[in-house]
């Protein structure tokens, strides 16, 4: 099952974050040097939301078409050219299930890891891709009985997050707005 996840509008705070000075180097490279970071790379937390929907046409049909979505990410080198986010993302939507009631609700739990590539990491506005892996688990609540819809009332698998995006940090402020498409293995929840 394809899934696609795509974050509108995220506001955040950092945990400890700021402004990045670059200081050219002799080979016009960037030296990065941030006396207010204790850890000196960045680490910054984004508590966010957005909107969710799938890809796969048989899915599509039977769940609604936006769902609604949480996210929390933690990266470790916020203020580098390379950095590492590791993500939950929680989704929940309903579904019709064949011969069911009116109340399934199919929710998403999702943990990944993705490397980040920021392309300018010395400004204020850096935008970014990103690519990584994760593990996707689906359950239908208020589904019964399972076995007779012909759709099962959980499913886990593996999940491939890309994407881009761009960030805005200032003064320990993190506004990043960014889509995923989660590319995922083989599903077997319908």
């Amino acid at each position: 099952m394809k899934t696609i996840k795509i974050i509108l509008a995220a506001l955040g705070f950092a945990s400890i974050a700021s402004t990045a000075h670059a200081q050219p180097s002799a080979d016009y490279d960037y030296q990065w040097h941030e006396s207010r970071l204790p850890s000196g790379l960045g680490i910054a937390t984004v508590l966010g939301g957005g909107v969710s929907g799938f890809t796969e046409t048989s899915v599509r049909r039977l769940t609604s078409d936006i769902q609604g979505l949480w996210n929390l990410r933690v990266t470790l080198g916020s203020h580098d050219t390379f950095a590492l986010d590791f993500v939950y993302v929680g989704t929940a939507g309903s579904i019709s299930v064949p011969a069911g009631g009116s109340s399934e609700t199919l929710v998403g739990t999702n943990f990944n890891a993705v490397l980040r590539y920021s392309m300018w990491p010395a400004f204020v506005m850096t935008p970014y891709v990103f690519g990584g892996a994760g593990y996707q688990h689906y359950n239908v609540t208020g589904m019964s009985p399972p076995i007779a819809s012909g759709i099962r009332d959980s499913d886990t698998f593996a999940v491939f997050p890309l994407g881009a995006g761009f960030a805005y940090r200032d003064n320990g402020l993190v506004i990043d707005l960014r889509a995923t498409l989660r590319l995922a293995t083989d599903s077997n929840l319908i």
